[in-house]
């Protein structure tokens, strides 16, 4: 039986069940497992499943966003190597750090190192949208790396839908008339040769360079995978249902009501609804391409930011991936096998809502979205030493629209024609900031999700986050 592409990205410490959760692995058998900050777990799953690739992510005092920032690549190795544990093991470098000069000539300098201590490497793991297509170039030694050392090194990259797996496959919402209704899954194409995918299967962009200067394509992960919000057709999403209890569109708990008003008539429930969508993804868009896994992002959640992309207590889902990976194609809806001790979604979920009425929040956040950079975060990314920030234009009523690549189809990222663009009010500051100061600011207010569960409060600090990003990158 082949193996699962479809796998997880784990968030070991909080995992409820190990028993259960060893017991789903083995049942759907994956290609690749990443657990993060969970060495102890990775070494169970490994031990339970030899031939499966386990990537080992450390997030660190300071996260890993900005990794080449905190610690030279001889660092990096020093402190980590051990981990992988004779190659037994991929190490996990970046996470969506931005793109550009400093973080490719640093991974360059990794791997160059790393491939005289034969220690694997999964690189990269950059965002939905990074890079650019026509930004593949700067990364090209990188590439010969990744093709010359393919027993060591995998890239990896973060895929995700918005609203509907189907999102992004060309311009325009899911649901524009200038082209098939993809949120109907009758209209879910069988094949997508000659169809962009600027959201899921976003890699043939990477593909189309490789074959241009004649090095072999990666091998690639999907080490991040699922739901999220994306902020090139947020003109659209703003307007789907939310689940009461979440602020906007991210993950798929925060879609079950609008999965319930377009797919309920078929007689499925949201899990079943996320599963027909992960399954089409896998046949149709990674089967037979470079793509060697999709890691779920997340069995558990690290921070209440994350609690409605979890999993883990997913057990409808959980099933029909097994009956998946086992060959069987379900024809209803399973009866999961609920543990002791547990609840059902719908219960969770009622739960969840409890806890945290009342609040009527916005449509539209200023989030950005887990695999989702906006262009003044790629600008901060390669802002200059010394920066001092101009007079601050803060959005206080609205999100900031990020500008695509002129290459990028203006059509897929312009608002319809008859929607009036929204003017943020604004406050004005000023502030004289070196770019190491600025740094510890926004490490410091995105760093409040890992000190209080309290939702607003996190909004709060990661809005006034997005602000001063966006800032440097005007400046």
């Amino acid at each position: 039986m082949p193996k699962s592409r479809v796998s997880y990205n784990i968030h070991s410490q909080v995992v409820k069940d190990n028993n259960r959760l060893m017991s789903h692995l083995k049942a759907i058998d994956p290609t690749t497992v990443l657990v993060l900050d969970g060495k102890g777990l990775g070494r169970d799953i490994k031990h339970v499943l030899p031939d499966c690739k386990v990537i080992i992510r450390e997030f660190g005092s300071e996260g890993d966003d900005t990794i080449h920032l905190q610690m030279s690549p001889e660092e990096f190795l020093k402190q980590r190597a051990h981990l992988a544990e004779g190659q037994q093991y991929y190490l996990y470098t970046s996470n969506e750090p931005g793109y550009d000069t400093k973080i490719i000539d640093w991974h360059v300098w990794l791997m160059e190192l790393a491939a005289k201590e034969r220690v694997p490497l999964v690189v990269g793991n950059f965002a939905v949208g990074i890079p650019r297509p026509e930004d593949w170039p700067l990364a090209r030694r990188m590439l010969e790396l990744l093709d010359q050392h393919r027993d060591l090194f995998v890239l990896g990259l973060h895929e995700y839908g918005c609203g509907v797996m189907t999102s992004g496959l060309v311009g325009g919402a899911p649901d524009d008339p200038a082209h098939p209704n993809y949120i109907i899954p009758d209209n879910w194409p069988s094949s997508v040769q000659g169809i962009t995918q600027f959201h899921c299967g976003r890699f043939n962009f990477l593909i189309q360079y490789c074959n241009s200067v004649g090095i072999r394509p990666p091998r690639v992960i999907l080490t991040e995978h699922g739901m999220d919000d994306l902020s090139d057709i947020k003109f659209w999403s703003s307007n789907l249902k939310v689940r009461s209890g979440y602020l906007n569109v991210r993950g798929w708990k925060s879609l079950t009501d609008q999965w319930a008003e377009w797919y309920g008539g078929r007689g499925w429930s949201p899990e079943r609804a996320y599963f027909e969508q992960l399954k089409w993804v896998d046949e149709v868009i990674y089967r037979n391409s470079i793509v060697e896994g999709q890691c779920i992002f997340s069995w558990g959640h690290s921070s209440n930011m994350w609690e409605q992309f979890d999993i883990a207590e997913a057990f409808e889902l959980q099933t029909l991936l097994e009956q998946y990976a086992q060959g069987i194609i379900p024809s209803a809806a399973p009866t999961p096998s609920v543990p002791a001790g547990f609840t059902t979604q719908s219960e969770n979920m009622a739960a969840f809502v409890s806890q945290n009425q009342p609040q009527q929040a916005p449509q539209s956040t200023g989030f950005a979205g887990i695999g989702e950079r906006t262009d003044a975060e790629i600008a901060a990314a390669s802002a200059q030493a010394g920066f001092v920030a101009p007079a601050i234009a803060v959005p206080v009523g609205g999100a900031v629209a990020s500008q695509p690549a002129a290459s990028e189809s203006a059509a897929f990222f312009a608002p319809p024609v008859d929607t009036p663009a929204e003017t943020p009010q604004t406050l004005s500051l000023t502030l004289s900031l070196t770019d190491s100061e600025l740094d510890a600011v926004i490490a410091g207010l995105r760093a409040m999700n890992q000190v209080t569960p309290n939702t607003a409060v996190v909004e709060g600090f990661a809005r006034l986050a997005d602000a001063l990003e966006r800032a440097r990158g005007v400046g």
